[in-house]
């Protein structure tokens, strides 16, 4: 085989990729893998699946040749398919006063986001605190817990805040965030995975632990039959207020391995698009083409 030849089909292997990569939004969509895309007003539809929609479209008109590199959707993060019955029915029952938190969260927000920053937490745990208190500084659970973050007195104190009969610095915005920010950051370097992190903020470490020695398991969906109900649930709500306000996921909803496999995916997507953007001709009709003559140069 000639180099000419060599370089001609490993051109035809990228675009190859490419383009299955974009139909692969139709499995994606359709179930059939193991944990799917979804987002507030459309949990049934797997995103990128639209990009593919108006690929085919326009393809079936001769007149257009789309660029693949123009076409070509960025690589979603997934939801687990083990998530999806919860967030649609939590978003469902709970629309209502989930707006009317977004409505009054920007100031929390601009509190929050910075110091999460300081710590190295991304910025979307700010939606746990949503769940914790719905970002109320003077919330309190029947068990004790205090504040925007719900820290429990002897847990806020070994964080360095004042709780005592006149002062309680679990109220604060401010203290508070910082004390929850520093406690985040123990329990990723704990787990390095922040489903595992919202499960023990919600249980503890120690129930966390147990579950996994139980389960020989360090996969949150592995491992959740091993924790308490109100524990799955939690990690479940935090997941479902995320797509809330965002409509899309990050990497902290996702486990390690998810987060991985999603990295990995992201730098293949970052590398076809680098290579199609050299060619001359990135047309799906082209691609297709280029795709019958790499099955034939594979026989």
């Amino acid at each position: 085989m000639t180099l000419q030849k060599q370089t001609l089909l490993s051109t035809h292997a990228l675009v190859l990729a490419a383009v299955m990569y974009v139909s692969s939004a139709n499995n994606l969509a359709s179930g059939n893998v193991g944990y799917e895309s979804r987002s507030r007003n459309d949990l049934e539809t797997g995103v990128g699946l639209r990009q593919v929609v108006e690929i085919e479209r326009a393809t079936d008109d001769s007149t257009q040749k789309p660029n693949v590199v123009d076409k070509l959707a960025r690589p979603p993060i997934r939801m687990n398919a083990g998530a999806v019955k919860f967030v649609k029915q939590f978003i469902k029952k709970n629309e209502e006063d989930l707006q009317k938190t977004e409505k009054r969260s920007t100031g929390l927000f601009n509190i929050i986001e910075p110091i999460l920053a300081q710590y190295d937490i991304p910025k979307q745990l700010k939606y746990l605190a949503v769940i914790e208190s719905n970002l109320k500084l003077n919330a309190r659970s029947h068990a004790g817990a205090v504040g925007l973050w719900q820290l429990m007195s002897q847990t806020a104190r070994e964080l360095g805040l004042t709780v005592s009969g006149k002062v309680d610095e679990r109220k604060n915005s401010y203290r508070s965030t910082k004390a929850a920010a520093k406690y985040l950051r123990a329990l990723y370097k704990e787990y390095g995975d922040w489903l595992l992190v919202i499960a023990a903020y919600n249980s503890g470490p120690g129930v966390v632990n147990a579950a996994i020695k139980k389960s020989g398991s360090r996969n949150f969906w592995k491992l959740q039959s091993f924790l308490p109900g109100e524990t799955r649930a939690h990690v479940k709500r935090y997941i479902a207020v995320h797509y809330f306000f965002e409509e899309v996921g990050s990497e902290t909803t996702l486990t390690k391995a998810e987060n991985t496999h999603y990295t990995k995916e992201l730098l293949e997507y970052n590398c076809v698009i680098e290579e199609l953007s050299k060619a001359k001709d990135t047309t799906v009709t082209v691609a297709t083409n280029l795709i019958t003559n790499q099955e034939v140069a594979n026989k």
